[in-house]
């Protein structure tokens, strides 16, 4: 039997972060946020919000 694969941890995201990797604008993401096609914030660092990075990472392979 192969090894179970382990995930590797993925830091939470800023929206700052999130454009950089997907290349979108924060208003694109804001709306595709609110159309339902973006993952939610999963809470807070400072003022800003925070997303999982491993959703937003797999939103933007199999934008889902």
């Amino acid at each position: 039997m192969p090894p179970a694969r382990r995930l590797r941890p993925v830091a939470p995201m800023t929206l700052s972060e999130i454009t950089e990797i997907t290349g979108r604008s924060r208003i694109s993401i804001w709306r595709y946020r609110r159309a339902g096609l973006f993952p939610e914030p999963i809470g807070r660092r400072g003022k800003s919000l925070i997303w999982d990075g491993r959703a937003v990472r797999r939103w933007k392979m199999t934008g889902r």
